[in-house]
C-alpha cells in the first residue's frame, strides 16, 4: 500500500468545488478534485442557467465544462472516483 500526501483534495465537482479548485490552483496548492459518480453536479442536468454572474443565459453543462476547463488550465487534477469514508 502506498501513501500519498496532497495539499488539498476537493470532494465534488459542482460550482462550489470547481470555484475552490480554481482559487486553490492559482494559489499553487495543486488541488485534486474527486468528481464522484456525477461529474459537474446538478447543473449537468439543468437546461438554462440565468442567474450566473456575468452571463445572461448559459446551458448548465456548458457552464460546468467551462469551469472545469478553467480549473484545469491552472493545473487542477481531476479523479473520477467516489469517496466512501473520510
Amino acid at each position: 500500500m502506498s501513501t500519498e500526501t496532497h495539499k488539498l483534495i476537493i470532494i465534488g465537482s459542482g460550482p462550489a468545488g470547481l470555484t475552490a479548485a480554481l482559487y486553490a490552483a492559482r494559489a499553487d496548492l495543486q488541488p485534486i478534485v474527486i468528481e464522484g459518480s456525477d461529474p459537474g453536479g446538478q447543473l449537468m442536468g439543468t437546461s438554462i442557467v440565468e442567474n450566473w454572474p456575468g452571463t445572461k443565459s448559459i446551458m448548465g453543462p456548458k457552464l460546468m465544462m467551462d469551469m472545469k476547463a478553467h480549473a484545469k488550465s491552472f493545473g487542477t487534477e481531476f479523479i473520477s472516483e467516489s469517496i466512501t469514508a473520510v
